[in-house]
């Protein structure tokens, strides 16, 4: 078996894998739980963007030594300062982004590598299906949204069945112990397990 033949089928192996699976198991996918007796998950993930900036600093070093060693001195200064910027944003968005729910205390808080960048009640923090596309072709996602997390966690992959992602959806809120909302905003099919005191 030669080396693509062992990448296709890998491929195809992790395309296959769907979020029914990994909730089969991990039961709090793509959490994991801290302590087998604490009622504390944790997921750990890097931002997207570190790897284009990362990209982007790469492709800046080859474009300074390429005019440098061409002469073409008059577009140095624009790929310098594209190469500062860009080595500068990777630094700002390499630290891993970790949010942690604690049942123990109904907090959660989102670390950006040792620093606490927020901690709030758990009414923050939810599951939501959202709806992705056209009226020809609708299709639907489950992200993790958290009052200032700054990005996107995309918990599914894209998908036509919108009962399948909201049973799996539901079940993995059940599981962590979080609100869910569903794609339609005034809907009945919301699940509010916190709410704000006060």
């Amino acid at each position: 078996m030669g080396r693509t033949s062992i990448l296709a089928l890998f491929k195809e192996h992790l395309r296959r894998i769907t979020l029914e699976e990994r909730l089969q198991r991990n039961p709090v996918y793509p959490f994991h739980k801290v302590h087998r007796e604490d009622q504390m998950y944790e997921l750990e993930l890097r931002q997207n963007s570190a790897y284009y900036f990362l990209v982007t600093t790469i492709l800046c070093i080859a474009s300074v030594i390429i005019c440098g060693n061409l002469g073409q001195y008059e577009y140095l200064t624009v790929f310098a300062f594209v190469l500062i910027s860009s080595i500068y944003l990777t630094i700002e968005h390499w630290p891993m982004v970790r949010v942690v729910i604690n049942h123990n205390t109904e907090t959660y808080s989102v670390h950006r590598g040792s620093t606490l960048m927020y901690e709030g009640g758990l009414h923050n923090i939810a599951l939501k299906m959202i709806e992705i596309g056209s009226s020809a072709l609708t299709m639907y996602q489950i992200i993790l949204e958290a009052h200032l997390l700054e990005l996107q966690i995309s918990i599914s992959y894209k998908m036509k069945s919108r009962d399948t992602l909201k049973h799996n959806a539901l079940l993995l809120s059940d599981n962590l112990g979080i609100n869910y909302f569903d794609s339609h905003l005034p809907s009945k099919r919301h699940i509010v397990r916190h709410r704000k005191e006060g």
